[in-house]
């Protein structure tokens, strides 16, 4: 219950809980919140092994199937490709800079692995990137870099001025104008784009 509900350990000293518990389950012992703590920690530390095992049976064949493209499409790049994470906007640009330099790599996979494509439709996947989703990535990646290097710059400034970084935003500025009136963007980008400059 704690768990599920995402309940804080401390919960069971609560008043509430120890009147729930009494009245549903009268011969339970209602540990205290470190024993709580520790055993949930250790079931974390327990499905995570699991989960480690798993991924590399199950992923190994498939990333030495990606790296065997790599070579043979004769990419240099020392960088490997890494998952989003979400609530980070900076993860997102380096998860999608990093897979534009395999943009080959995933069309030779395609071509050579049968399962690829079904691969990547497990889950709420959306299958193998096609050439439309290439470009609208470059242009992605593209705004986001310059939002990276504002980002890198006025967190790395200890008293920020705006002529440190009033370059990058009329860049971006000038792009996001650029992107509005480009009607070979799909109309959710440019959709995109419009809520970006009324920010």
């Amino acid at each position: 219950m704690i768990v599920k509900d995402e309940y804080p350990f401390s919960c069971v000293d609560g008043e509430g809980f120890r009147d729930f518990c009494a009245t549903g389950m009268p011969r339970f012992q209602i540990p205290s919140r470190q024993t709580v703590s520790r055993d949930c920690y250790e079931l974390y530390v327990a499905e995570r092994l699991n989960l480690k095992k798993l991924l590399q049976l199950e992923c190994q064949p498939r990333l030495q199937r990606f790296k065997t493209c790599v070579e043979k499409e004769k990419i240099e790049s020392k960088a490997l490709l890494r998952l989003d994470v979400p609530t980070r906007w900076n993860s997102t640009y380096q998860t999608l800079e990093v897979a534009l330099r395999f943009e080959r790599a995933f069309e030779r996979c395609h071509e050579e692995d049968p399962c690829f494509e079904r691969d990547l439709l497990e889950g709420d996947g959306r299958g193998r990137p096609i050439d439309f989703d290439w470009v609208i990535l470059k242009g992605l990646v593209q705004m986001l870099q310059i939002f990276y290097r504002v980002t890198l710059t006025v967190s790395g400034t200890i008293s920020t001025t705006s002529n440190v970084y009033l370059h990058d935003i009329s860049e971006i500025a000038a792009l996001l104008n650029e992107w509005v009136f480009d009607r070979s963007l799909c109309p959710e980008f440019r959709e995109m784009v419009v809520k970006m400059k009324e920010k």
